[in-house]
């Protein structure tokens, strides 16, 4: 997993302002949301966890640290006890994320945090130790958090500190099982922040985004059921335009073509088939905020060619791009089926 909102920071000669420095405590308390009916059976208590971060703000610099009020980007340290030690033990993970500033005043915060990271899990699935435990497959998984915060002085560089905010784990059925977890939580804590920290800068400064087309080309791995399986190569060739309606953001409309050694793998079950007709294509919409060089990525698609069926005629594709100059792109995301993840993908791409 790329530490991605870190490089926020430093790419392309930015800097952080290390003068307005945050440090924190957050505890939290919540519950795993059983969103499959195999999930309900592990779910025997609440979550509480701690988090310890640090962050910098934003040199300015660059015309998108204008646009965004100049934001923070930092490192977080997370342990939670996942309320059933014996299947699902704790989670310790390590996240970098970006924290946007949302309508700030002098004597109050509101954020927006967004990070990914990787986080190791004490319990996973074990055919003989542990059959139950179907949300995750290895010890070892990504990580994903949204949280909201608000922030109130207490003195002049001590602020008290709530939020909500939702925790993802997932491994992308790089092993399975892969039900993945999901923690609803809320926060209380205390940060020692800069007095220069309570001052966003908003400004409308900057260029829409471009307009433009891109060939991109992606790859992954997966499993099957049952679990201790081979590992399958899934791949995917995308035509995508993207127009820019600010300087954060882009809508984008894609043709998608798709490959799974694991769809054919389970097709050839059944009957026999040629590898095209594990072929799979489809259309896609999306949306991409820009910072700086990075994009997150979210897009849904409709299957106008899938054999296969199983899945539905709906697929989605989440990620991150990081652009290097203006034509070679890299792409680090995930395909999933609603809930359903199928394949990590590891990709790049060229701009025209």
């Amino acid at each position: 997993m790329v530490f991605w909102s870190l490089g926020l920071a430093a790419s392309e000669g930015d800097s952080l302002k290390t003068s307005n420095l945050r440090i924190g405590f957050l505890s939290d308390y919540g519950f795993i949301i059983p969103h499959r009916p195999h999930m309900k059976s592990l779910v025997r208590g609440h979550s509480p966890a701690i988090r310890l971060h640090a962050e910098w703000q934003c040199s300015g610099e660059k015309d998108w640290h204008q646009v965004y009020g100049k934001p923070y980007v930092g490192v977080e340290w997370q342990l939670i006890d996942l309320g059933n030690p014996e299947q699902l033990g704790y989670s310790n993970a390590l996240y970098s994320y970006i924290r946007l500033p949302l309508n700030s005043r002098r004597d109050r915060l509101n954020d927006l945090r967004i990070g990914v990271g990787l986080v190791y899990l004490s319990k996973q699935y074990d055919i003989i130790e542990n059959g139950k435990n179907l949300a995750i497959g290895s010890p070892i998984n990504g990580a994903v958090i949204f949280q909201y915060l608000n922030s109130i002085p207490l003195n002049k560089r001590l602020w008290l500190s709530t939020g909500i905010g939702i925790t993802h784990f997932s491994n992308a059925a790089y092993q399975v099982p892969n039900l993945g977890m999901n923690l609803a939580t809320v926060s209380l804590g205390l940060e020692w922040m800069d007095v220069k920290s309570r001052e966003p800068q908003f400004t409308t400064k900057g260029e829409k985004q471009k307009n433009g087309l891109m060939l991109s080309t992606a790859f992954g791995v997966n499993e099957n059921f049952p679990p201790g399986g081979p590992k399958f190569l899934a791949s995917n060739f995308g035509v995508e335009y993207g127009y820019g309606i600010s300087p954060k953001s882009t809508v984008q409309a894609r043709v998608d073509l798709f490959y799974s050694e694991a769809l054919y793998s389970e097709m050839r079950e059944d009957e026999e088939v040629t590898r095209q007709k594990a072929l799979q294509s489809g259309v896609a919409i999306g949306y991409g905020l820009h910072f700086g060089a990075f994009m997150i990525r979210i897009q849904t698609g409709l299957y106008l060619v899938d054999s296969y069926r199983a899945n539905g005629i709906i697929y989605n594709r989440f990620g991150f791009q990081r652009s290097f100059g203006d034509h070679f792109v890299t792409h680090l995301g995930i395909k999933t089926h609603f809930a359903k993840a199928q394949n990590f993908e590891l990709g790049c791409g060229w701009k025209f």
